[in-house]
């Protein structure tokens, strides 16, 4: 488990990144959870883990993981997450996010 704290200013951007914000500033208390599911009874060559993101309580649907997603398109697998999450993080920080 990690927690960490954060600002509506932090919130905002995280949900913009993540293509599920609804263009309403993020309330007090506000919150985004990644949960990480395991599918025990899955075959070995199939993917096992899967990702689901919660905004507020409310499970979001990830468009960049439309055609990954299981049948709710709620879970998505846990590679396809993790593929799209790093085109997120700066590889250059003083460059990228620099003035």
């Amino acid at each position: 488990m990690c927690a960490f704290s954060g600002h509506d200013s932090t919130i905002a951007p995280l949900l913009v990144s993540y293509k599920v914000y609804d263009k309403r500033w993020p309330p007090f208390a506000a919150n985004v959870i990644f949960e990480l599911y395991e599918n025990k009874k899955a075959p070995q060559e199939e993917e096992k883990h899967f990702v689901r993101m919660l905004y507020n309580q409310r499970v979001q649907r990830l468009p960049e993981c439309k055609e990954f997603a299981t049948e709710d398109g709620t879970l998505c697998p846990l590679n396809a997450f993790l593929k799209f999450s790093e085109s997120k993080i700066p590889k250059n920080f003083a460059e990228e996010c620099g003035q």
